[in-house]
């Protein structure tokens, strides 16, 4: 089972992060778990949290950078089954929309609300209708974040064009067929951006 697992994570880019599910097709879930306390013990992975695992990655001069918090969210969605979506504040700074990043990292989520701590850093999850995570999975979420961010009354010309140029053929048909699921006022502005 080791040998396996040991195989299988060398597969996986560094810096990914994964869980026990991402191995289930090879053994029961006690002798996964054995296999990943072994390789957590020879330092070949990292235990970020409770079955959140990090095949850790390296700089040119051999130190460890730390994991990506978005790989560690989704990861920790994927294991409990929940949708997530960054919160309007981190929708803006993705398309470059205000200058500072936010301070907490916060996902919007159909599971509770909770925190869950990663070394130094601190993931908040807060729950959510199903309503506001409309496109969830897709960029055209992020879109309706940021212009929540902004609100009716705040969407300027700018930002609708900042976010167009941003977008790919792909994406602006994601947001034409969702839109439709999104508060009415946003339904003229992602048109705009979408054509």
């Amino acid at each position: 089972m080791l040998e396996k697992l040991r195989k299988r994570i060398a597969k996986l880019k560094r810096g990914a992060v994964f869980s026990p599910a991402s191995f289930q097709l090879l053994g029961s879930p006690s002798h996964i778990a054995n296999a990943l306390a072994k390789l957590v013990e020879t330092k070949e992975i990292r235990k970020l949290s409770r079955g959140v695992y990090y095949f850790p990655k390296f700089d040119r001069d051999r130190d460890e950078i730390p994991p990506d918090l978005h790989l560690v969210a989704r990861c920790i969605a994927e294991k409990l089954k929940q949708t997530i979506l960054i919160s309007a504040e981190a929708a803006a700074f993705h398309y470059r929309l205000i200058e500072k990043p936010p301070e907490l990292i916060t996902y919007l989520t159909d599971g509770p609300t909770r925190t869950r701590y990663i070394g130094k850093y601190a993931i908040h999850f807060r729950h959510v209708t199903k309503k506001t995570l409309v496109g969830a999975e897709n960029t055209s979420g992020i879109v309706f974040q940021a212009l929540r961010y902004f609100g009716k009354d705040g969407i300027e010309n700018e930002i609708v064009e900042k976010i167009r140029s941003a977008l790919t053929e792909k994406d602006k048909r994601q947001v034409l067929q969702d839109y439709r699921r999104t508060p009415i006022w946003m339904h003229d502005i992602s048109k705009r951006i979408a054509t």
